[in-house]
């Protein structure tokens, strides 16, 4: 590598470390249209990317360098913004005892909230590199997330008697003083930012203006936050608690919305009831409160929600055509459930959709016999009326074509029993001979040892019954 090359790597590293991304990787895509360029500018770029957000890109440009460990570390970073489980896992176990390797581990704690796990590694790394005074702010960045804001600041100072003007610092003071003391006390601790040259960092500038907002108890919220949730997790988090101190209507979605991803649909029809008559042609307010109604066990509401639903794109989430199977199913109509299938049997999830029609078709009526021994005799009549007599077929369908796409014992097994389920239906004249004809098709499909011996035992009925059927 000649002088000019190593000048232009050094602009390029200063531009970086400066926060100039976009400046840096213009420096270096230069140097990567040259002979003989140093193929770990790839790598340098991908930072560059992954610093501006665009993981995309910057996974891209990562794979392109040679392997290193900065390549790894960076791989394990972006696994981890693309939630891709098997490459985070895959990265986490390249890692080595180096400091920079241990950081970025210590990184994977901390975003996963294992703070306690982060402060052991930092720990570790500052008893032996006692240079390494910014570990401090990690600390103390990991014991304000554990409430621990007392020692949080005992942490910051350390750091700040060295460097008095650091934004991020003082910022973490700032937040610790508005925990402890109240919001005025924390704004007058960011008003020193104004007195000192604040980094051009966008992050860091963009993090004094939310919790500006937080410290004025929401003030200029619905200016500030919206346009930071997608690169401050907690601008999202303090503009739904912006809604819910005023009980509006995006309050009471933010709500269902906690409640939701806690599982607990109770509390989410609650919220979503109270709203639902400004939201009749929204569809994705239908597909939720239809989502919400089922896990309730309402599925005949739940139905008629999900139907609601217009828009394409969504009726092709698995999500929704895997609850409407449900409902479709909970409400006697198997079948609609069946012809489902038959419209995306060619997307990825067509198979989570037959287990789901195969076992919930095969449940449903073992449920009605139960529910029906319950009854008194004379009300026997008025339940028969609902009985979903072809539910046994249509379970039966479906472990057949689960069978012939991965051969299984257990979807032969199901099969099987649903299978003497049409039968069954069939001798006690609840299902018609029809039905039976069909499960005797797909039975004679396997090779199963036992097929043949079901077959006789259900032919022997069909011709001792003298029933006119041809099989």
């Amino acid at each position: 590598m000649n002088t000019d090359e190593l000048t232009e790597l050094w602009f390029g590293h200063c531009a970086f470390h400066a926060g100039e991304y976009r400046k840096a990787i213009s420096i270096y895509e230069r140097m990567l249209i040259r002979k003989n360029c140093p193929p770990e500018v790839n790598v340098y770029i991908a930072c560059c990317f992954f610093f501006l957000g665009l993981c995309a890109e910057a996974k891209q440009y990562a794979e392109k360098g040679p392997k290193s460990a900065l390549q790894n570390r960076l791989l394990l970073h972006l696994a981890y913004r693309l939630k891709d489980e098997k490459q985070l896992l895959v990265n986490r176990n390249n890692l080595q005892s180096t400091a920079e390797d241990q950081l970025s581990l210590a990184a994977m704690h901390y975003l996963n909230s294992h703070y306690q796990e982060a402060i052991d590694i930092y720990k570790k790394i500052l008893a032996n590199k006692k240079n390494f005074i910014a570990l401090n702010v990690y600390l103390a960045l990991c014991y304000y997330k554990l409430d621990y804001y007392d020692v949080s600041l005992e942490m910051l100072q350390l750091y700040l008697n060295e460097n008095p003007d650091s934004a991020i610092a003082i910022n973490l003071r700032a937040c610790n003083h508005y925990k402890l003391y109240n919001g005025k006390t924390a704004t007058k601790e960011l008003q020193k930012l104004k007195n000192v040259k604040v980094s051009t960092f966008t992050y860091v500038k963009d993090l004094i203006s939310h919790n500006t907002v937080v410290f004025y108890d929401g003030n200029a919220a619905l200016q500030v936050f919206p346009p930071l949730m997608d690169t401050l997790p907690e601008a999202r988090l303090n503009l739904i608690i912006f809604y819910l101190k005023r009980d509006t209507i995006t309050g009471r979605q933010a709500m269902a919305s906690s409640y939701f991803l806690n599982n607990q649909f109770d509390e989410v029809l609650v919220y979503l009831d109270s709203i639902k008559t400004y939201f009749h042609d929204d569809d994705t307010f239908n597909f939720n409160i239809g989502q919400a109604l089922l896990a309730c066990g309402n599925s005949l509401k739940a139905e008629t929600s999900l139907l609601l639903v217009v828009d394409e794109e969504l009726r092709l989430k698995p999500a929704y055509f895997l609850s409407l199977a449900r409902a479709y199913i909970q409400n006697g109509k198997s079948d609609l459930a069946w012809e489902m299938y038959g419209k995306v049997k060619n997307c990825d999830d067509s198979f989570q959709l037959l287990s789901i029609i195969a076992n919930d078709c095969y449940r449903v009526y073992l449920f009605d016999c139960f529910f029906f021994q319950k009854k008194r005799k004379k009300d026997l009549n008025k339940i028969y009326s609902h009985i979903t007599i072809g539910d046994y077929l249509y379970s039966a369908k479906s472990f057949d074509s689960m069978e012939i796409t991965e051969p299984n014992p257990e979807y032969w097994e199901g099969k099987r029993g649903a299978i003497i389920g049409v039968f069954k239906l069939v001798v006690e004249q609840k299902a018609p001979l029809d039905h039976l004809r069909e499960a005797m098709i797909l039975l004679e499909r396997s090779t199963h040892p036992q097929v043949e011996y079901i077959a006789n035992i259900i032919r022997k009925y069909i011709r001792r019954s003298n029933l006119n059927c041809d099989f």
